[in-house]
């Protein structure tokens, strides 16, 4: 054999050697830059018509928007077959939470308040592709499907909180994926998913309007009161790591030879 067919013999074994599944399970956060113009509309009209108009109330301190929600992120996430082919899927949720709160005067001059909160759940399943491995990064492409499902509740003053406006959207999302490998020692990892997401339903805030602008709502351009998610965001999120069998490849050429061990990242 020659030193050639024996150099590509021992790299192609290097190869199956390292060649595994890997999931990883994760928490962390996920953050978007949502500003949606309808409902933004909606808080728009709330502040405008409480400035001591005749029969209005006054504003001291106005409503601000619901813009920027962010919460906790969980997801799972499969590399299939690190080093040969690179595929991955992941399936991950995020509960998004912001809030809103106005203070003023009512049509009697007394003290009054209203709190408006935002929650939803960003459900996505994603699929790319790593274009570069290595025991400590990887980096990818990919894209997916995502769903947005929430509501919009209120309140004025202590009162418990009503639904005023459901929210569900559905769309696709654009993104690299970027993972770290921490360490050997820990079967540990950091993920770094930054997006771009493209609504594709437009959500109607027309309910909300009239719940809490009642006697403007009517005079509002339709229109105007609707709006898509679209939006950027990012999720990161901390995993541990499970390592998959040895694929059959490797299996098969068991023990002819033997990797390198390194010190740090994990392959």
């Amino acid at each position: 054999m020659t030193i050639v067919t024996r150099l590509a013999s021992a790299q192609e074994t290097m190869r199956y050697d390292k060649d595994r599944n890997y999931y990883l399970f994760g928490v962390g956060y996920h953050l978007t830059g949502i500003q949606n113009p309808g409902l933004n509309y909606i808080i728009d009209r709330y502040n405008e018509t409480r400035q001591g108009q005749a029969g209005a109330a006054t504003l001291t301190k106005e409503m601000d928007y619901l813009n920027n929600p962010g919460g906790f992120a969980f997801g799972m996430f499969l590399l299939d077959n690190k080093y040969l082919n690179g595929y991955f899927f992941d399936l991950n949720a995020a509960f998004l939470k912001s809030k809103a709160h106005a203070e003023g005067l009512d049509v009697n001059q007394n003290p009054a308040s209203r709190d408006l909160e935002l929650r939803m759940g960003n459900y996505s399943l994603d699929f790319g592709f790593m274009f570069y491995q290595s025991p400590f990064i990887d980096l990818g492409i990919g894209m997916g499907t995502s769903f947005l499902w929430g509501t919009i509740t209120t309140r004025t003053g202590n009162a418990d909180f009503e639904n005023a406006q459901d929210i569900i959207s559905g769309g696709f999302q654009f993104f690299p994926q970027i993972n770290f490998f921490l360490t050997k020692s820990v079967p540990v990892s950091l993920s770094v998913k930054p997006y771009y997401y493209i609504d594709l339903i437009k959500t109607d805030f027309s309910d909300l309007n009239e719940f809490i602008n009642p006697y403007t709502a009517s005079d509002d351009p339709a229109e105007d009161q609707q709006g898509r998610f679209s939006h950027l965001g990012a999720q990161i999120r901390l995993n541990l790591m499970i390592r998959g069998a040895k694929q059959e490849g490797a299996r098969n050429i068991e023990g002819k030879h033997k990797t390198r061990k390194g010190t740090q990242g994990f392959e």
